[in-house]
Protein backbone atom coordinates (compact mmCIF):
# COMPACT_ATOMS: atom_id res chain seq x y z
CA UNK A 1 0.00 0.00 0.00
CA UNK A 2 3.03 2.11 0.89
CA UNK A 3 4.99 1.38 -2.65
CA UNK A 4 3.54 0.23 -5.48
CA UNK A 5 2.99 -3.47 -5.47
CA UNK A 6 3.30 -4.29 -8.99
CA UNK A 7 4.46 -2.40 -12.15
CA UNK A 8 2.12 -0.75 -14.42
CA UNK A 9 0.98 -2.59 -17.49
CA UNK A 10 0.23 -0.32 -20.06
CA UNK A 11 -1.05 -2.89 -22.23
CA UNK A 12 -3.71 -4.32 -19.83
CA UNK A 13 -7.53 -2.97 -20.44
CA UNK A 14 -9.15 -2.92 -16.70
CA UNK A 15 -12.79 -2.65 -15.87
CA UNK A 16 -12.20 0.24 -13.75
CA UNK A 17 -9.24 2.82 -13.69
CA UNK A 18 -9.89 5.05 -10.52
CA UNK A 19 -7.29 8.50 -10.74
CA UNK A 20 -6.60 9.59 -7.00
CA UNK A 21 -5.75 7.36 -4.04
CA UNK A 22 -7.70 9.35 -1.19
CA UNK A 23 -10.85 8.07 0.31
CA UNK A 24 -13.67 8.73 -2.56
CA UNK A 25 -11.45 7.29 -4.74
CA UNK A 26 -10.91 3.96 -3.09
CA UNK A 27 -14.24 4.09 -1.94
CA UNK A 28 -14.77 3.36 -5.56
CA UNK A 29 -12.53 0.79 -6.00
CA UNK A 30 -13.54 -1.25 -3.37
CA UNK A 31 -16.92 -1.24 -4.67
CA UNK A 32 -15.92 -2.40 -7.64
CA UNK A 33 -13.29 -4.49 -6.67
CA UNK A 34 -15.86 -6.36 -4.30
CA UNK A 35 -17.85 -7.32 -7.47
CA UNK A 36 -14.66 -9.20 -8.97
CA UNK A 37 -13.92 -6.58 -11.35
CA UNK A 38 -10.37 -5.48 -12.22
CA UNK A 39 -9.92 -2.08 -10.80
CA UNK A 40 -6.07 0.01 -10.56
CA UNK A 41 -5.85 3.33 -8.83
CA UNK A 42 -3.16 5.21 -9.74
CA UNK A 43 -2.22 7.77 -7.32
CA UNK A 44 0.41 10.62 -8.58
CA UNK A 45 2.51 10.95 -5.22
CA UNK A 46 4.98 8.25 -3.64
CA UNK A 47 2.38 7.59 -0.74
CA UNK A 48 -1.53 7.12 0.07
CA UNK A 49 -2.64 9.98 1.96
CA UNK A 50 0.72 12.48 1.96
CA UNK A 51 0.78 15.00 0.99
CA UNK A 52 -2.26 16.45 3.65
CA UNK A 53 -4.83 18.67 2.45
CA UNK A 54 -7.56 18.11 5.13
CA UNK A 55 -9.14 19.53 8.06
CA UNK A 56 -10.21 16.36 9.47
CA UNK A 57 -13.63 17.19 10.91
CA UNK A 58 -15.95 14.46 10.71
CA UNK A 59 -19.11 14.06 12.16
CA UNK A 60 -20.40 11.83 14.80
CA UNK A 61 -22.89 10.01 12.06
CA UNK A 62 -20.62 10.81 8.79
CA UNK A 63 -17.66 8.55 11.29
CA UNK A 64 -20.22 5.78 11.62
CA UNK A 65 -21.36 5.99 8.43
CA UNK A 66 -17.80 5.71 6.72
CA UNK A 67 -16.83 2.73 9.50
CA UNK A 68 -13.67 5.14 10.58
CA UNK A 69 -11.79 2.98 12.85
CA UNK A 70 -11.02 4.24 16.36
CA UNK A 71 -7.21 4.08 15.95
CA UNK A 72 -7.62 6.91 13.02
CA UNK A 73 -9.62 9.13 15.90
CA UNK A 74 -7.45 12.02 17.67
CA UNK A 75 -10.13 13.65 19.26
CA UNK A 76 -13.68 13.96 19.80
CA UNK A 77 -15.50 17.60 20.24
CA UNK A 78 -19.08 18.45 21.21
CA UNK A 79 -19.41 21.86 19.95
CA UNK A 80 -18.58 24.97 18.25
CA UNK A 81 -17.74 28.71 18.87
CA UNK A 82 -18.42 31.05 16.34
CA UNK A 83 -16.88 34.41 16.93
CA UNK A 84 -18.07 37.24 15.25
CA UNK A 85 -16.06 39.53 13.31
CA UNK A 86 -16.91 42.20 16.24
CA UNK A 87 -15.66 39.24 18.33
CA UNK A 88 -18.99 38.31 20.05
CA UNK A 89 -19.05 34.32 20.59
CA UNK A 90 -22.60 32.11 19.98
CA UNK A 91 -21.42 28.85 21.39
CA UNK A 92 -23.41 25.49 20.01
CA UNK A 93 -22.75 22.48 21.85
CA UNK A 94 -24.69 19.17 23.03
CA UNK A 95 -23.80 17.05 26.08
CA UNK A 96 -22.65 13.92 24.32
CA UNK A 97 -19.84 14.19 21.15
CA UNK A 98 -20.93 16.07 17.57
CA UNK A 99 -17.69 15.49 15.73
CA UNK A 100 -14.26 13.68 15.65
CA UNK A 101 -10.65 14.95 14.66
CA UNK A 102 -8.54 12.49 12.45
CA UNK A 103 -5.78 11.73 11.41
CA UNK A 104 -5.89 11.30 7.56
CA UNK A 105 -2.82 9.99 6.77
CA UNK A 106 -3.62 7.10 8.97
CA UNK A 107 -7.65 7.05 7.74
CA UNK A 108 -6.42 6.95 3.83
CA UNK A 109 -4.28 3.90 4.21
CA UNK A 110 -6.72 2.25 6.31
CA UNK A 111 -9.13 2.67 3.07
CA UNK A 112 -6.59 1.83 0.69
CA UNK A 113 -6.02 -1.45 2.99
CA UNK A 114 -9.92 -2.03 2.33
CA UNK A 115 -9.25 -1.73 -1.54
CA UNK A 116 -6.66 -4.02 -2.03
CA UNK A 117 -8.38 -6.51 0.11
CA UNK A 118 -11.70 -6.86 -2.37
CA UNK A 119 -8.53 -6.78 -5.54
CA UNK A 120 -8.07 -3.66 -6.32
CA UNK A 121 -4.40 -2.61 -8.07
CA UNK A 122 -2.89 0.48 -6.51
CA UNK A 123 -0.04 2.42 -8.02
CA UNK A 124 1.47 4.81 -6.94
CA UNK A 125 3.64 7.71 -8.59
CA UNK A 126 1.35 8.05 -10.97
CA UNK A 127 0.11 11.12 -12.60
CA UNK A 128 -2.80 11.08 -15.26
CA UNK A 129 -1.97 13.56 -18.12
CA UNK A 130 -4.81 13.40 -19.83
CA UNK A 131 -7.80 11.78 -20.71
CA UNK A 132 -9.18 10.45 -24.54
CA UNK A 133 -13.24 8.64 -24.55
CA UNK A 134 -12.46 5.79 -27.20
CA UNK A 135 -16.06 3.40 -28.40
CA UNK A 136 -15.36 1.14 -25.51
CA UNK A 137 -12.88 2.03 -23.24
CA UNK A 138 -11.26 5.57 -21.72
CA UNK A 139 -7.38 5.70 -22.76
CA UNK A 140 -5.36 7.54 -20.28
CA UNK A 141 -2.11 8.60 -21.00
CA UNK A 142 0.41 8.73 -18.06
CA UNK A 143 3.42 10.86 -17.55
CA UNK A 144 5.82 8.22 -17.67
CA UNK A 145 4.39 7.66 -21.40
CA UNK A 146 2.32 4.63 -20.83
CA UNK A 147 -1.31 4.49 -21.65
CA UNK A 148 -3.88 3.17 -19.73
CA UNK A 149 -7.18 1.56 -20.72
CA UNK A 150 -10.77 0.96 -18.88
CA UNK A 151 -13.90 0.40 -19.61
CA UNK A 152 -14.77 3.24 -16.81
CA UNK A 153 -12.84 5.96 -15.38
CA UNK A 154 -13.35 7.33 -11.83
CA UNK A 155 -11.70 10.69 -11.41
CA UNK A 156 -11.11 10.97 -7.79
CA UNK A 157 -8.50 13.59 -7.92
CA UNK A 158 -9.54 16.13 -6.02
CA UNK A 159 -10.41 19.97 -6.21
CA UNK A 160 -8.12 20.26 -9.21
CA UNK A 161 -8.58 18.06 -11.42
CA UNK A 162 -6.15 17.85 -14.01
CA UNK A 163 -6.61 15.03 -16.64
CA UNK A 164 -10.43 16.05 -16.48
CA UNK A 165 -10.67 19.56 -16.61
CA UNK A 166 -7.55 19.19 -19.80
CA UNK A 167 -10.20 16.48 -21.72
CA UNK A 168 -13.95 18.35 -20.61
CA UNK A 169 -12.72 22.03 -20.45
CA UNK A 170 -15.14 24.57 -18.80
CA UNK A 171 -17.98 21.45 -18.02
CA UNK A 172 -15.61 20.40 -14.86
CA UNK A 173 -14.84 24.07 -13.42
CA UNK A 174 -15.12 24.87 -9.75
CA UNK A 175 -15.99 27.20 -7.50
CA UNK A 176 -12.71 26.81 -5.36
CA UNK A 177 -10.61 28.93 -2.86
CA UNK A 178 -6.94 28.39 -1.80
CA UNK A 179 -6.64 26.88 1.89
CA UNK A 180 -3.65 26.74 3.90
CA UNK A 181 -3.67 25.18 7.38
CA UNK A 182 -0.31 24.27 10.26
CA UNK A 183 -0.73 21.89 13.30
CA UNK A 184 0.24 23.84 16.38
CA UNK A 185 0.93 23.28 20.00
CA UNK A 186 -1.93 25.12 21.64
CA UNK A 187 -3.72 25.60 24.76
CA UNK A 188 -7.28 25.16 23.38
CA UNK A 189 -10.60 23.35 25.01
CA UNK A 190 -10.08 19.96 23.36
CA UNK A 191 -13.90 19.82 23.46
CA UNK A 192 -14.63 22.66 21.04
CA UNK A 193 -13.62 23.81 17.62
CA UNK A 194 -13.47 27.68 16.73
CA UNK A 195 -14.94 29.32 13.69
CA UNK A 196 -13.59 33.35 13.16
CA UNK A 197 -15.51 35.12 10.51
CA UNK A 198 -14.72 38.70 8.84
CA UNK A 199 -13.39 39.83 6.01
CA UNK A 200 -10.08 41.32 7.64
CA UNK A 201 -9.08 37.43 8.63
CA UNK A 202 -10.67 35.41 5.65
CA UNK A 203 -12.14 37.10 2.69
CA UNK A 204 -15.03 35.24 1.01
CA UNK A 205 -14.92 31.80 3.86
CA UNK A 206 -13.61 32.08 7.58
CA UNK A 207 -11.02 30.49 9.16
CA UNK A 208 -11.03 27.65 12.44
CA UNK A 209 -9.41 26.09 14.94
CA UNK A 210 -9.78 22.28 15.33
CA UNK A 211 -8.14 20.91 18.32
CA UNK A 212 -6.75 17.25 18.09
CA UNK A 213 -5.97 16.69 21.74
CA UNK A 214 -2.99 16.19 23.40
CA UNK A 215 -2.20 19.82 23.57
CA UNK A 216 -2.15 20.21 19.66
CA UNK A 217 -4.59 22.32 17.57
CA UNK A 218 -5.11 22.71 13.45
CA UNK A 219 -5.49 26.45 12.27
CA UNK A 220 -6.20 27.27 9.08
CA UNK A 221 -8.48 29.05 6.95
CA UNK A 222 -9.56 29.25 3.39
CA UNK A 223 -10.22 32.62 1.46
CA UNK A 224 -9.83 34.86 -1.29
CA UNK A 225 -5.89 36.44 -1.27
CA UNK A 226 -2.98 34.85 -0.13
CA UNK A 227 -3.36 32.50 2.37
CA UNK A 228 -0.32 32.16 4.02
CA UNK A 229 -0.18 35.60 5.02
CA UNK A 230 -3.97 35.68 6.16
CA UNK A 231 -2.89 33.10 8.72
CA UNK A 232 -0.13 35.21 9.86
CA UNK A 233 -1.94 37.75 10.65
CA UNK A 234 -4.66 35.41 12.63
CA UNK A 235 -2.23 33.84 14.37
CA UNK A 236 -0.61 37.19 15.25
CA UNK A 237 -3.55 39.34 15.35
CA UNK A 238 -6.63 37.93 15.92
CA UNK A 239 -7.59 38.54 20.44
CA UNK A 240 -9.35 35.17 20.36
CA UNK A 241 -6.45 32.91 18.78
CA UNK A 242 -3.53 34.80 20.76
CA UNK A 243 -5.17 33.56 24.07
CA UNK A 244 -4.59 29.88 22.83
CA UNK A 245 -0.69 30.80 23.32
CA UNK A 246 0.12 29.22 20.05
CA UNK A 247 3.43 27.56 20.27
CA UNK A 248 5.91 24.78 17.43
CA UNK A 249 4.38 24.81 14.48
CA UNK A 250 4.75 20.55 14.18
CA UNK A 251 3.07 20.41 10.56
CA UNK A 252 1.93 23.10 7.38
CA UNK A 253 -0.16 21.90 4.74
CA UNK A 254 -2.68 23.26 1.54
CA UNK A 255 -4.51 22.78 -0.56
CA UNK A 256 -8.40 23.51 -2.73
CA UNK A 257 -11.16 23.66 -0.78
CA UNK A 258 -14.49 23.46 -3.37
CA UNK A 259 -17.59 25.95 -2.39
CA UNK A 260 -19.77 25.87 -5.57
CA UNK A 261 -21.61 22.60 -4.65
CA UNK A 262 -21.69 19.60 -6.91
CA UNK A 263 -20.94 20.37 -10.91
CA UNK A 264 -24.05 20.35 -13.07
CA UNK A 265 -23.01 17.35 -14.60
CA UNK A 266 -20.73 14.70 -13.17
CA UNK A 267 -21.07 11.90 -15.78
CA UNK A 268 -19.33 12.12 -19.08
CA UNK A 269 -19.97 9.39 -21.55
CA UNK A 270 -17.98 6.42 -19.84
CA UNK A 271 -16.07 9.05 -17.05
CA UNK A 272 -17.72 9.46 -13.72
CA UNK A 273 -16.47 12.46 -10.97
CA UNK A 274 -16.92 11.76 -7.44
CA UNK A 275 -15.09 13.16 -4.26
CA UNK A 276 -13.88 17.08 -4.93
CA UNK A 277 -13.41 16.33 -8.17
CA UNK A 278 -17.60 16.17 -8.37
CA UNK A 279 -17.82 18.91 -6.28
CA UNK A 280 -19.53 17.12 -3.36
CA UNK A 281 -18.50 19.20 -0.70
CA UNK A 282 -20.55 21.27 1.44
CA UNK A 283 -20.34 24.70 0.18
CA UNK A 284 -21.27 26.02 3.74
CA UNK A 285 -17.81 24.45 5.58
CA UNK A 286 -16.09 23.12 2.79
CA UNK A 287 -15.77 19.81 4.37
CA UNK A 288 -15.87 17.16 1.61
CA UNK A 289 -15.02 13.59 2.97
CA UNK A 290 -18.96 12.42 4.48
CA UNK A 291 -20.57 13.16 1.11
CA UNK A 292 -17.85 12.44 -0.78
CA UNK A 293 -17.17 9.08 0.35
CA UNK A 294 -21.58 8.55 0.20
CA UNK A 295 -21.75 9.72 -3.08
CA UNK A 296 -18.66 7.53 -4.07
CA UNK A 297 -19.93 4.50 -2.69
CA UNK A 298 -23.22 5.55 -5.32
CA UNK A 299 -21.09 5.76 -8.33
CA UNK A 300 -19.15 2.42 -6.97
CA UNK A 301 -22.28 0.56 -7.37
CA UNK A 302 -23.44 2.04 -10.58
CA UNK A 303 -19.95 1.21 -11.96
CA UNK A 304 -20.42 -2.51 -11.48
CA UNK A 305 -23.97 -2.41 -12.44
CA UNK A 306 -22.50 -0.89 -15.52
CA UNK A 307 -19.86 -3.46 -16.10
CA UNK A 308 -22.31 -6.16 -15.10
CA UNK A 309 -24.76 -4.55 -18.06
CA UNK A 310 -27.77 -3.98 -16.04
CA UNK A 311 -27.56 -0.13 -15.54
CA UNK A 312 -26.22 2.76 -17.11
CA UNK A 313 -23.25 5.40 -15.75
CA UNK A 314 -26.15 8.23 -15.99
CA UNK A 315 -27.64 6.55 -12.62
CA UNK A 316 -25.02 8.21 -10.70
CA UNK A 317 -26.32 11.50 -11.71
CA UNK A 318 -29.79 10.65 -10.47
CA UNK A 319 -29.08 8.79 -7.10
CA UNK A 320 -26.91 11.85 -5.49
CA UNK A 321 -29.64 14.02 -6.41
CA UNK A 322 -32.49 12.25 -5.10
CA UNK A 323 -30.56 11.93 -1.77
CA UNK A 324 -28.42 15.17 -1.65
CA UNK A 325 -29.49 17.79 -3.84
CA UNK A 326 -31.94 19.73 -1.75
CA UNK A 327 -28.87 19.50 1.01
CA UNK A 328 -26.55 21.19 -1.41
CA UNK A 329 -29.23 23.86 -2.81
CA UNK A 330 -29.93 24.98 0.75
CA UNK A 331 -25.82 25.67 1.76
CA UNK A 332 -25.41 27.10 -1.47
CA UNK A 333 -27.94 29.40 -0.60
CA UNK A 334 -26.37 30.05 2.47
CA UNK A 335 -23.50 30.81 1.61
CA UNK A 336 -24.22 33.14 -1.21
CA UNK A 337 -25.77 34.93 1.47
CA UNK A 338 -22.73 35.03 3.91
CA UNK A 339 -20.45 36.27 1.52
CA UNK A 340 -22.76 39.24 0.39
CA UNK A 341 -22.54 40.63 3.98
CA UNK A 342 -20.41 43.36 4.90
CA UNK A 343 -18.15 42.40 8.57
CA UNK A 344 -21.27 45.43 9.84
CA UNK A 345 -24.10 43.14 8.89
CA UNK A 346 -22.55 39.65 9.60
CA UNK A 347 -21.88 41.38 13.10
CA UNK A 348 -25.35 42.26 13.44
CA UNK A 349 -26.53 38.28 12.34
CA UNK A 350 -25.02 36.61 15.15
CA UNK A 351 -26.08 39.40 17.33
CA UNK A 352 -29.52 38.68 16.41
CA UNK A 353 -29.05 34.99 16.72
CA UNK A 354 -27.15 35.31 20.44
CA UNK A 355 -29.51 37.79 21.45
CA UNK A 356 -32.96 35.75 20.47
CA UNK A 357 -31.05 32.84 22.29
CA UNK A 358 -31.06 30.50 19.69
CA UNK A 359 -28.10 28.92 20.25
CA UNK A 360 -30.03 26.43 22.32
CA UNK A 361 -32.16 25.22 19.23
CA UNK A 362 -29.48 25.07 16.92
CA UNK A 363 -27.33 22.88 19.11
CA UNK A 364 -30.63 20.50 19.20
CA UNK A 365 -31.80 20.72 16.10
CA UNK A 366 -28.31 21.30 13.62
CA UNK A 367 -26.95 18.79 12.16
CA UNK A 368 -23.03 19.18 10.73
CA UNK A 369 -23.74 17.42 7.47
CA UNK A 370 -27.73 17.73 6.68
CA UNK A 371 -28.02 22.04 6.93
CA UNK A 372 -30.82 21.84 4.63
CA UNK A 373 -33.53 22.06 7.74
CA UNK A 374 -31.62 24.51 9.92
CA UNK A 375 -31.15 26.91 6.93
CA UNK A 376 -34.24 27.23 5.49
CA UNK A 377 -36.05 27.13 9.06
CA UNK A 378 -33.67 30.03 9.93
CA UNK A 379 -33.88 31.96 6.93
CA UNK A 380 -37.71 32.17 7.67
CA UNK A 381 -37.64 33.97 10.80
CA UNK A 382 -38.91 37.78 10.37
CA UNK A 383 -36.56 39.53 11.71
CA UNK A 384 -33.45 37.50 10.75
CA UNK A 385 -34.71 37.95 6.92
CA UNK A 386 -35.15 41.69 7.09
CA UNK A 387 -31.04 41.62 8.74
CA UNK A 388 -30.45 40.19 5.11
CA UNK A 389 -32.98 42.56 2.99
CA UNK A 390 -29.78 44.50 1.66
CA UNK A 391 -28.50 41.25 0.50
CA UNK A 392 -31.02 40.70 -1.58
CA UNK A 393 -31.58 44.15 -2.82
CA UNK A 394 -27.57 43.40 -3.79
CA UNK A 395 -28.80 40.76 -6.10
CA UNK A 396 -27.08 38.52 -4.37
CA UNK A 397 -29.61 35.81 -3.47
CA UNK A 398 -31.41 33.31 -5.19
CA UNK A 399 -34.69 34.29 -4.38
Amino acid sequence: MDKASASLEGTAIYDCLVVGGGPCGLTVARKVAEKGFSVAVVEEHGEIGLPLHCAGLVSCYGARELGIPSHCILNRVRGARIYSPGVEVLEVCREEDVAVVVDRERLDKYFAKLAERCGAQIFLGCKIEDLAVKEATVSCLAAQGETLEARVVADAEGAVSRAAERFLGKAVAKEVLPGFQVEVEAAVDDDFVEVYLGEKWAPRFFAWLIPCGGGVARVGLACEGDTRQFLGKLLEKHPVVRRHRLGKVLKSFGGFVVVGGPLKRTVFERIILVGDAGGFVKPTTGGGLVYGVLTSKMAGEVIAGFLEGVSKLEDFEQLWRQSYEQEFKEMKRLRRILVSLSDKELNKVLHYIIEERLAEWISRTGDMDFQAKLISTLLRRPRLSLLLAKAVLKGALPF
